[in-house]
């Protein structure tokens, strides 16, 4: 967490995070991650943190609907 307080995904409502970032998905995100394990490609996002992983990070679909804390790539620093 950067210095928050509480967590943005636990306060905020998945129909408002749905309707502000309609038609986004992980695939144009900043946070996503390319890791390529043999012949596989998998995805992960940089900005979620998972214990289930051997990376450490969550393991997304690039198609999957954005999260909150979607960045866009073309925006991102």
């Amino acid at each position: 967490m950067d210095g928050l307080l509480f967590d943005p995904i636990e306060y905020i409502d998945t129909n408002i995070a749905a309707g502000v970032l309609k038609d986004l998905t992980c695939r144009q995100c900043d946070h996503r991650i390319r890791y390529r394990q043999g012949s596989k490609i998998f995805s992960y996002c940089g900005a979620k943190y998972s214990g289930r992983t051997s990376i450490k990070l969550l393991k997304v679909k690039a198609c999957q609907p954005a999260c909150i804390l979607f960045t866009h790539k073309d925006n991102a620093k």
